[in-house]
């Protein structure tokens, strides 16, 4: 009976393992919630290297340890605020499609930026040869008269 009754015991452990580890497999299949696991991440990381700063060191200048939390914090922020848009996003149903909207216009508007660009680059460099040539025959034209 004893054998048995463990045997029991391991087909539950193993359950229970195989359980959680599907329910982690749905959690980190939503790319919001991984976001949100990054983020908490991010966040006892920077508290622990701010605890470690405040511990070890007095002074807060040439602090290695204390500009990474910040740039951790920073980069938090910007995780947070991302997830803060992305629940408006979710929420509000026209959100979406104007948001999509918005990021084809934005691209267009880029297009035809780089067109401009190199349009008037392109111009600039053919004005700039026009002068310069122009400017060399001018110049050779008044060396000659000066000389005679």
């Amino acid at each position: 009976m004893c054998g048995h009754g463990a045997g029991d015991n391991e087909k539950k452990v193993e359950s229970r393992s195989t359980i959680f580890a599907k329910k982690c497999g749905k959690y980190l299949s939503d790319r919001w919630n991984i976001l949100d696991s990054i983020t908490l991440v991010i966040y006892f990381t920077t508290f622990l290297l701010r605890i470690v700063t405040w511990v070890k060191s007095a002074s807060v200048t040439n602090n290695r340890a204390l500009v990474v939390a910040g740039y951790l914090y920073g980069l938090n922020s910007m995780f947070l605020t991302l997830r803060a848009f992305g629940h408006v996003m979710e929420t509000i149903k026209g959100v979406g499609a104007i948001q999509i909207a918005l990021f084809h216009i934005i691209g267009d508007v880029a297009t035809i930026f780089w067109q401009f660009l190199a349009t008037s680059l392109a111009f600039s460099i053919a004005i700039t040869k026009v002068y310069m040539a122009e400017k060399s025959y001018i110049t050779k034209e008044s060396y000659k008269d000066d000389r005679l």
